[in-house]
């Protein structure tokens, strides 16, 4: 079997072959990684052991390279073993509530109180493929939250110039009927704190499902901490409630008030992140987990919203709340935690 690569000329992205390391630079067919290919030095091992296949790999990769946006390889793959180095500190609240994955059974209800709220479902109508991607909101609210609260002040940083540049794209003229002034923007502060008190919401209920109430100095704290996150979003600090307890006064406000679903376009994003209706992934998930949507999301919301609690998803919700609290417990961390707050402390030698 022929053991070399012959012609330099790169192939295209759908025919790189298949045995060459699976890199990311070598695959995407960006410019980047065909300057890549033509760089990769002569022979190239076509077989081997993995060990000398991943050597090969780490001596080609290019020395940055962009996975997602502005994060770099350079970010991404130099070890961060100093706790300072951190926006928020392995000990800090925000970082032991949120690094297991268990806000993840609230995170569905939160994107739907998001959207709930007329002015931002216009938002997502207006700059989303919300039909064709229904699920992306939370895919992306997920990751952007988790690569700052477990991440380093630079990638921290680096998300900031992303969420800025996204959210200033974001702004148009409302539909009629639409509460507010006739003009939209992602930069309204109470808009961005409805979002990050729905993100507080979640993470607080999912840790409590698993591990048991939260003490209230330890709610303080965390709420604290959660606006110190929210400037990363373009929230100062100063705006919203003070303190915890203000907190869930605005925040029962905002659900038992009329402004939430008060819109026929709330109901119809609403009913896009439940049921997905494209792409098959996300419908067969959607049928899944629907219930993690319709039970978290009081009444009279989820009527405004147009949804309904059924006896199935009743039964689904109950199976979940008696089966979480032990699966988290048995799990390895490498499972229960997100993938952000796993690499984290594993870069940190907390074991």
């Amino acid at each position: 079997m022929e053991n070399l690569v012959a012609s330099r000329t790169p192939p295209a992205a759908e025919t790189f072959p298949r045995w060459l390391p699976r890199h990311p630079a070598f695959h995407d067919g960006t410019p980047t990684a065909i300057q890549a290919y033509r760089k990769l030095p002569e022979p190239i091992p076509r077989s081997g052991s993995p060990a000398s296949i991943r050597e090969f790999a780490l001596a080609t990769r290019p020395k940055r390279r962009d996975y997602t946006g502005p994060l770099n390889q350079q970010s991404i793959l130099e070890p961060q073993t100093d706790p300072r180095g951190y926006v928020f500190s392995p000990d800090s609240e925000i970082w032991q509530v949120n690094r297991y994955a268990c806000g993840l059974l609230f995170g569905p209800a939160a994107v739907l109180l998001q959207v709930a709220h007329p002015r931002i479902a216009q938002g997502v109508a207006d700059h989303s493929n919300y039909r064709e991607d229904a699920l992306g909101r939370l895919r992306r609210t997920l990751t952007t939250v988790n690569r700052i609260a477990f991440g380093t002040h630079r990638e921290a940083e680096q998300m900031r110039e992303r969420l800025s540049a996204t959210h200033a794209r974001v702004q148009g003229k409302t539909s009629h009927g639409m509460p507010g002034p006739s003009r939209y923007s992602a930069f309204e502060p109470d808009l961005m704190f409805w979002v990050l008190a729905t993100l507080i919401d979640a993470s607080i209920k999912g840790y409590e499902l698993v591990w048991g109430p939260l003490a209230s100095p330890r709610r303080e704290i965390l709420y604290r901490e959660f606006r110190q996150f929210g400037a990363y979003f373009g929230l100062g600090e100063q705006e919203g409630p003070a303190n915890y307890r203000e907190f869930t006064d605005y925040f029962e406000e905002m659900l038992t008030g009329g402004i939430l679903g008060s819109h026929p376009l709330c109901a119809e994003v609403a009913a896009a992140v439940v049921r997905p209706a494209r792409p098959l992934r996300d419908r067969l998930l959607g049928r899944a987990l629907d219930f993690l949507s319709i039970e978290n999301v009081p009444e009279p919301l989820r009527s405004r919203l147009k949804l309904s609690s059924t006896g199935w998803t009743r039964l689904r919700m109950a199976a979940t709340r008696r089966l979480a609290p032990l699966a988290f417990r048995v799990l390895p961390r490498r499972w229960a935690f997100h993938p952000e707050a796993y690499r984290a402390e594993r870069r940190l030698g907390i074991r």
